[in-house]
Parts: C-alpha cells; sequence; structure tokens
C-alpha cells in the first residue's frame, strides 16, 4: 500500500470557467434524435456584427473566441481542401502548358 502524504491545505488553486453563448443568437439545431428543432431560423451572428457599425465589437474576447472556433472547427478544414485543389489544378495546367506548348516542336 502507498503511504499517503498529508494535503496541504494552504494553497487554493482556482479555476474560472467561462461559456460562451454568442452562437445561440444565430440560428442553430437543438435536440438529439428525430426531436431536433432548428431555433432562430434565419438569424446569422456574423451577420449581426456586420450590420452593426462600430469596430469596437470585433475586439471583445467573446466574438473573437467564437470566430477562432468557427474557423479551426469548421472552415480551416475546408479551405486546406480547396486551396489542395487548386495547387492539383495549377500543376496539371503547368503540366499541360509545357507539354502541350513549349515542348511540343512538331
Amino acid at each position: 500500500m502507498a503511504l499517503e502524504r498529508p494535503v496541504d491545505s494552504s494553497k487554493v488553486y482556482k479555476i474560472k470557467y467561462t461559456i460562451n453563448t454568442l452562437n445561440q443568437l444565430g440560428e442553430y439545431v437543438k435536440g438529439e434524435g428525430d426531436e431536433r428543432e432548428f431555433v432562430n431560423p434565419g438569424v446569422s451572428l456574423l451577420e449581426l456584427c456586420a450590420v452593426y457599425s462600430a469596430q469596437e465589437i470585433f475586439e471583445t474576447n467573446s466574438l473573437e473566441e467564437c470566430i477562432t472556433f468557427k474557423w479551426e472547427a469548421f472552415a480551416l478544414s475546408f479551405h486546406k481542401v480547396g486551396c489542395f485543389f487548386h495547387f492539383a489544378y495549377l500543376t496539371i495546367m503547368l503540366v499541360y502548358v509545357n507539354a502541350i506548348y513549349i515542348t511540343d516542336q512538331s
């Protein structure tokens, strides 16, 4: 059996949790399985921010966290795939132009 050391109760560690609820301003799906329903249909959080004319709203921590989460969760992989296909297309186009117009001596 392991020796148990006394716990130092003089140190108190506090953890602060925050929940970003900005996503509930836009359209989202509530429920699971067959009981899904759309809440706030047709409302977009980023459209609401675009209508708001002051730039200070984009400097708030909550909105920055929301945009960063959406970028990392959804948009980053989508844009990586799109970038790959664009580079593949350019590579094929360069090989084709080189083969047909530059090195073809006939």
